[in-house]
């Protein structure tokens, strides 16, 4: 019987754990300005403050950069991915999603500048320079549940 519990309490936790069968994300604004509307992927964040990270959210399927919408100021900027071919999915554990505003002078640090994503292949960062944004893909270590 004593078995039984221990089987069932491993079992349960293993079940349990943000990282054992989901992509978990997170996302901190890493600019100076508060982010109203955030969503990414559709899953709505709401108001993001400079300098906050969210609590995590689970996502069937996740890559190095994402849809995103948000408002400043009343202003939209958003990050539309034409698609994510050839891509590699971030996979189970626990991400956060570095989102901030794209730069114009460092366009040219980016490959394939066509009105889509563009990547920075040496920073892994990821920019839309027509909706505004940046995004940068950083593996955590899961919390414990």
């Amino acid at each position: 019987m004593f078995c039984r519990v221990i089987f069932i309490v491993v079992a349960l936790s293993f079940f349990t754990s943000p990282s054992a069968q989901a992509t978990e994300i997170r996302i901190k604004n890493v600019s100076q300005r508060d982010y109203e509307n955030l969503e990414v992927n559709g899953k709505e964040f709401g108001l993001l403050k400079s300098g906050q990270i969210t609590e995590y959210k689970s996502f069937d399927t996740a890559f190095r950069f994402a849809g995103i919408s948000l408002k400043i100021e009343g202003k939209t900027y958003y990050m539309s991915p034409r698609d994510f071919v050839g891509e590699p999915m971030l996979g189970d554990g626990c991400f956060t999603y570095l989102i901030g505003l794209a730069d114009p002078k460092r366009q040219n640090d980016f490959e394939g500048h066509d009105g889509s994503v563009s990547a920075n292949k040496r920073s892994g960062e990821f920019m839309d320079f027509r909706g505004g944004l940046s995004i940068k893909a950083v593996e955590e270590k899961c919390p414990k549940a």
